[in-house]
């Protein structure tokens, strides 16, 4: 095994000797780029994938689990709030540290009940933990909301007391929220937070219970608003007037920017939206019989009704004369009266509907649009643009609602397209790059072949007779030396071979 490495050796020495020096050079730059390689590959290969076992500590409680993973010998890196322990270590450093009660918050909950006995404290000293567990316990649940990274609960307990005072304080309580970047709490959220934490005290009313963030903002005013709104409702109606203009906005800037490029059009839409819900009922009675404008008879009555009389004759007062002397005084036998009435009542069966209409939750009364242009824009492009965007806000292309658009043009810096590739990710750009150095290569490998041609030339050139050097004849001893001299130094072990053999035969 020896014999076969020293002779892989001396291949690779004779090899070697018989190298250039420029190609030595080559080689040894080639064997230092492949043994990099070869590191980075295996580097990345195998080295550990560390993942976080623990996120948003506190500088002790990172301490305590550092410490706890070094005395387990797991390996372990800290990179800002997180804790991290190569994969195949996690789910047991989890479970080792949950056994020994790591991460502790530095909160205090329910639990110190059981580390400790309540037999022998006073009754001050139970309230006193029994309020610390009370905070601890609320602020430990409302850490597990999303957007919440820590939180803080402060209460004031209202007094025990045997008769009733005047002046009796309520119980009271502050919340103290640290929100995680980029979260904005919603205002459910926050009512539910407070709902939450009375909830969890006696007695405690929640007007009484005061939510600030860590920039000592109050997320939540008097009377249920948050952040000076009205309510709910204030919200959502600016959610839906934000989307109402951004779909606006959105539908104008995407038609124009077919004409005049990315970046070179800016939309400003500002909708009048109307949230006065309007409820309508209707009464509508039609005839059950189709072409018909009765109905059918439901019910009917007659009634009819006969009077006879008889007169008696008619004469005047016995004895006595008339004072007017122009009148007539006429007697008659009398006549006979009769009198016939007769009515009808009739009830028609008729179709009645009632149609109660509940408006839209929210109506767009009006649309005010302005559009800028990068550069000039001319009268009839103008006009162009009033109407696309008329058309596109629903309004009727009648010109009646032409001076809610306006249009202008001006010069200002269009932001870069996003959606626009690279030059290096322009096919054509890298075919063009590939090709140029394919072209500076070929020029520069013709050129070099140019250039060893004439050299060859120059050295098939006939040399003159009397320029030639005259060598010496060697002789067959000096041959022999030289051949000798070369196996010494390229195979020692034939040379002393050889030379036991010479000294055997002597």
């Amino acid at each position: 095994m020896n014999q076969q490495i020293r002779e892989l050796i001396g291949r690779l020495s004779e090899y070697w000797k018989q190298l250039e020096p420029h190609q030595r050079r080559n080689l040894m730059i080639a064997g230092i780029f492949f043994v990099i390689t070869v590191a980075l590959l295996s580097w990345f290969a195998f080295r550990p994938n560390y993942v976080a076992v623990y996120s948003n500590l506190e500088a002790n409680a990172a301490g305590e689990i550092v410490a706890k993973l070094d005395e387990m010998k797991i390996p372990n890196q800290v990179q800002g709030t997180s804790v991290l322990v190569p994969e195949q270590y996690a789910d047991r450093a989890r479970v080792q540290l949950a056994m020994n009660n790591l991460p502790q918050t530095g909160y205090i909950d329910f639990g110190i009940f059981n580390q400790q006995s309540v037999i022998g404290m006073t009754e001050n000293e139970f309230n006193v933990k029994y309020l610390n567990a009370l905070q601890g316990s609320i602020a430990n649940t409302i850490r597990s909301v999303q957007g919440i990274q820590d939180a803080q609960v402060h209460i004031v307990m209202q007094d025990q007391t045997l008769f009733l005072k005047p002046d009796r304080q309520d119980a009271k309580a502050s919340v103290l929220l640290k929100v995680a970047p980029g979260v904005k709490l919603t205002h459910e959220q926050v009512l539910g937070i407070r709902q939450l934490v009375s909830g969890s005290v006696q007695g405690l009313k929640p007007e009484n219970i005061t939510i600030i963030d860590q920039n000592g903002v109050r997320l939540l005013e008097d009377g249920e608003q948050p952040n000076n709104q009205t309510g709910p409702g204030a919200d959502k109606e600016l959610q839906v007037r934000k989307q109402i203009r951004q779909d606006y906005e959105q539908k104008i800037r995407n038609a124009l920017e077919r004409m005049y490029g990315y970046g070179n059009v800016e939309v400003i839409v500002n909708p009048e939206v109307s949230f006065d819900k309007v409820q309508r009922t209707d009464e509508q009675y039609a005839s059950p019989i189709q072409g018909s404008d009765q109905g059918i008879v439901r019910s009917e009555q007659r009634t009819s009704e006969s009077t006879q009389n008889t007169a008696a004759p008619v004469t005047g007062p016995a004895g006595n004369a008339t004072n007017n002397v122009n009148s007539q005084t006429k007697s008659a036998t009398g006549s006979n009266s009769s009198t016939d009435k007769r009515t009808q009542t009739t009830n028609y069966e008729i179709n009645k509907s009632i149609i109660q209409t509940a408006g839209q939750a929210f109506t767009v009364k009006k649309v005010s649009v302005s559009v800028l242009l990068n550069g000039t824009v001319n009268n009839q492009q103008k006009q162009d643009i009033t109407n696309l965007v008329a058309t596109a806000i629903g309004y009727k292309n009648d010109g009646t609602n032409n001076t809610d658009i306006t249009v202008m043009g001006s010069t200002f810096q269009a932001p870069q397209n996003p959606f626009q590739p690279a030059w290096y990710q322009n096919p054509w750009a890298i075919g063009g790059i590939v090709a140029g150095l394919l072209l500076l290569g070929g020029g520069a490998y013709v050129i070099a072949r140019r250039r060893r041609a004439a050299s060859e030339e120059e050295d098939l050139q006939p040399v003159p007779v009397s320029q030639v050097p005259v060598l010496p004849e060697e002789t067959s001893q000096q041959r022999m030396r030289k051949q000798l001299e070369k196996m010494v130094n390229q195979k020692p072990e034939e040379f002393t071979n050889l030379l036991r053999t010479w000294l055997a035969e002597e």
